[in-house]
């Protein structure tokens, strides 16, 4: 290959290396600069801005809270001691199940449709209806029905009008109200024994059944008001159960004293006035009956849940 040949194949390999550069910065993404996401300008520089200014700017917004004292973050080594200790015990068995589904509420209000779409999908129950291309798979808008209304999207809902979503998707449903009492009551002390109850016999269980908590934050000392997630686990010693908060962006799943939780539960909700609760959901009895030849088959849902082919 003569000298002129080589000359110009080397100039021909750099022009389109420079223009493929070229056309690949142009469609990469420009990250959003996080200036604008406070109000800031884009296009100056933070040193540009007084401390004042950055710290009454990221009051605007939150990232994630601290946990009130006597709660215990799963991941921090007590935590996961409190998990290898309740783990030997046998009080961990459906928390393996609601692990693989586990997911982040899309937005502020979606506490019980996020817990709700988590437990059905944990339940391996067929939603009947497409979630994205082909596949059917429970979200949180897709669990259409008309037990629900859009004020009770947009501003949360109570457990009854959640509990009559997840019939209408095809689960079976055993709602538990806390009783109108005083925290230090008869009955108070009832409800938080019938609830440990029925937290050991769910957790040490090994069919999919699941319990949705719906309680009050702010008597825990948390941020917010009412909130559903699902209980991933009980520790015996401590008496406390794992609470798998979907809100985790505000707060990481995390341990609580049991007897606080059902304290919570007693605080009445502001659009009811009924106290709230928990629900313990398990698959259909018309979907239990079936028989499934392979052991990791999804539940095959033949009859038609109510919710089938709607959407939010």
């Amino acid at each position: 290959m003569s000298s002129v040949r080589v000359a110009s194949t080397t100039t021909t390999r750099k022009f389109c290396t420079a223009v493929w550069r070229q056309a690949t910065a142009q469609q990469t993404a420009k990250p959003r600069d996080a200036g604008e996401m406070f109000g800031m300008n884009g296009n100056s520089s933070c040193k540009q801005h007084s401390p004042h200014t950055i710290e009454r700017a990221t009051k605007l917004s939150h990232y994630q809270r601290e946990l009130p004292n006597g709660h215990i973050p799963f991941s921090c080594p007590e935590g996961r001691s409190l998990f290898q200790q309740a783990l030997s015990n046998g009080q961990m068995e459906t928390y393996f199940y609601m692990a693989e589904q586990f997911q982040t509420q899309a937005e502020p209000t979606y506490c019980g449709l996020a817990t709700l779409a988590m437990v059905l999908n944990a339940l391996r129950v067929d939603p009947m209806r497409a979630w994205k291309g082909s596949w059917r798979w429970f979200a949180e808008d897709n669990l259409g029905c008309g037990c629900i209304t859009q004020k009770s999207v947009e501003h949360g809902m109570a457990m009854q009008v959640l509990a009559s979503l997840a019939d209408c998707n095809g689960a079976a449903t055993e709602v538990m109200y806390a009783p109108r009492a005083s925290h230090d009551s008869e009955d108070a002390k009832q409800f938080a024994d019938f609830f440990r109850e029925t937290v050991r016999e769910t957790c040490s269980s090994g069919e999919r059944r699941f319990l949705i908590a719906s309680y009050s934050r702010g008597f825990l000392g948390q941020t917010g008001d009412g909130h559903f997630s699902p209980i991933g686990g009980y520790h015996e010693e401590s008496d406390s159960v794992l609470i798998m908060d979907v809100a985790r962006f505000k707060y990481p799943p995390h341990w609580v004293p049991l007897k606080d939780l059902a304290s919570a539960m007693m605080l009445p909700d502001s659009e009811t006035g009924k106290p709230r609760g928990f629900m313990r959901l398990s698959a259909h009895p018309k979907t239990q009956a079936q028989q499934i030849s392979a052991p990791r088959k999804p539940l095959e849902v033949r009859y038609l849940p109510k919710a089938a082919g709607q959407w939010i």
